[in-house]
């Protein structure tokens, strides 16, 4: 693939975002193109109640290009209609509350696809805000953790580190997707990747900054969506696939969490409590439909 005349097409899939939309639109256009060229930045407002769409419409930039659903129907459809409309060599899709880590995100992001191997999907690294609060501090400090369990599995090639914050597709991986209306659309993108006879590569050299949860409550809101999405996927494709891709060695996981545990006893205590939590005593029932609850306390990644 020629990387000077690339064409990348940004989508985000958005409800009710108005705290970071347009952050992340500026910090978009804003991004260093040397090896690739914007043609659109595609942003589909789903049934937004808020602001969303009035502040997305504001940009005088023709990049900018806005799609309203009028009713709300999930973020696997919205990702449907971003794919319909790209033409793009790579699509990048981010979700509406992240920002880019630095001028060089999308750059980095796509640079595997760029190689001209077989990659068709790519990740970012994922980085906490700052937390405002002690049970923010509790989640962040379990995100670190994990990410660090992550990274010791199959070199950072796994489905833990494909995740929907921040993704690239080749366009021979993406023109032939189609997200079901499961939730689990990150798990679902990286399992086609890899039956499609794609490669996925984590770039930790591009990252998002993302705010973690600031409640027990919406912690739970994401905690459950993640643990129903090994189930899901095993309606979609062959379940000894998806438990050999979802599978973590014990031995990571026991010398991952101990040394976790002597960097802070308390914050791996209460972070246990939440985790046991939200998967023994769940506060919904989850329906395997898209249109989940958001979590409110994680949409605004700036102070």
């Amino acid at each position: 693939m020629a990387t000077g005349s690339t064409s990348v097409t940004v989508g985000i899939p958005a409800y009710n975002e108005e705290a970071n939309i347009k952050n992340l639109l500026e910090s978009i256009m804003s991004q260093r193109r040397e090896n690739f060229v914007l043609e659109k930045i595609l942003v589909v407002s789903d049934g937004s109640t808020d602001a969303t769409a009035s502040i997305v419409r504001q940009f005088s930039d023709p990049l900018v290009e806005l799609v309203e659903f009028k009713l709300r129907q999930g973020l696997a459809a919205g990702q449907n209609e971003i794919v319909r409309r790209a033409e793009s060599d790579i699509l990048v899709l981010l979700d509406a509350d992240v920002l880019p880590t630095s001028a060089d995100c999308l750059e980095e992001l796509i640079r595997p696809i760029l190689s001209g191997t077989r990659v068709g999907l790519t990740s970012a690294e994922t980085v906490s805000a700052p937390p405002r609060g002690f049970f923010e501090r509790v989640i962040a400090f379990s995100h670190e953790l994990k990410v660090a369990m992550y990274k010791q599995i199959n070199d950072g090639a796994n489905i833990y580190l494909c995740h929907g914050r921040c993704r690239a597709f080749a366009k021979s991986l993406y023109k032939n997707l189609h997200w079901p209306v499961q939730y689990s659309e990150d798990a679902f993108s990286y399992l086609s990747c890899l039956k499609s006879g794609f490669q996925f590569v984590f770039t930790p050299r591009a990252g998002v900054l993302f705010r973690c949860p600031d409640n027990l409550s919406d912690h739970v809101k994401q905690s459950r969506r993640f643990m129903d999405g090994k189930r899901q996927m095993e309606k979609y494709f062959a379940p000894e696939f998806v438990r050999k891709e979802y599978r973590i060695p014990f031995f990571i996981t026991l010398r991952t969490s101990l040394l976790y545990f002597l960097k802070n006893p308390v914050k791996l205590a209460v972070y246990a409590y939440a985790y046991l939590y939200a998967r023994f005593f769940p506060t919904y029932n989850p329906a395997s439909h898209s249109l989940f609850e958001i979590s409110a306390s994680s949409k605004k990644v700036l102070l």
